[in-house]
């Protein structure tokens, strides 16, 4: 009877730690996201073209003790447009590295 409940509390356990990580990793993603998202809006508002950095407020692209690394590539495309490539890195808690990158066409005036 022990052995049932020390094997059924561990299996608790590993549904407990999965369900935690998987929820950590979805907080990342969004924030990685808005920020990809928040420098496509920089990019749209202004004349870049080639490598850019992170354009936000100072210190905006580090949130729950991560630092999210934006950088962000403008190039021709097709006339009266310009590709803008978003690419969010960085290093979870436990090590392991993320990544989110967004594309969109920017119309140039």
């Amino acid at each position: 009877m022990l052995a049932f409940l020390v094997i059924a509390a561990a299996g608790a356990y590993g549904v407990f730690a999965v369900a935690y990580r998987s929820a950590a990793s979805g907080g990342e993603s969004i924030c990685a996201d808005y920020l990809a998202r928040e420098e496509l809006a920089y990019l749209e508002a202004g004349a870049f073209s080639g490598s850019v950095g992170w354009l936000g407020p100072a210190g905006e692209n580090r949130q729950n003790g991560i630092e999210y690394n934006v950088t962000a590539e403008v190039s021709a495309a097709a006339a009266g447009t310009k590709r803008a490539e978003v690419a969010v890195t960085w290093r979870r808690k436990d090590g392991r590295t993320g990544e989110r990158r967004l594309v969109r066409l920017l119309e140039v005036p």
